[in-house]
């Protein structure tokens, strides 16, 4: 059964990220954005902007996924007090550190987006 999101909840969630969007390019604008007199974006504008966008997009990652893993942790822990986890020994082939348990979707999305910012971190001129 597939887990259907109503529309009040996708407008919250767009809502969010548009806060965010606007939130990230303002504090990016704010701190790299200095010449007006001319229209041209500078390369030290730009760089700077990309290298801001690349750190919070890092940063959320990171964020994210120490989040995850903390939640895997939590969820043991209850299963484990109501007696819902085989507590086996750590050689034990059905053990998986929490990371190890992480979806494959999540996983693949995370390796995507490091590699993407690896990219446009050697195309940009430093």
């Amino acid at each position: 059964m597939a887990l259907q999101v109503s529309e009040s909840d996708q407008i919250k969630q767009f809502k969010e990220f548009l806060g965010t969007y606007n939130k990230v390019t303002e504090n990016c604008f704010m701190d790299c954005v200095k010449d007006f007199t001319t229209r041209e974006v500078k390369a030290e504008e730009s760089s700077c902007s990309e290298s801001c966008l690349q750190k919070y997009l890092k940063m959320t990652q990171r964020i994210s996924m120490r989040f995850q893993e903390y939640h895997i942790q939590q969820n043991e822990a209850l299963a484990a007090k109501a007696g819902l986890l085989d507590l086996q020994s750590p050689g034990s082939p059905k053990t998986a550190r929490p990371q190890d348990r992480r979806g494959g979707c999540v996983q693949d999305l995370v390796d995507t987006i490091n590699a993407d910012i690896d990219r446009r971190s050697e195309e940009s001129p430093h």
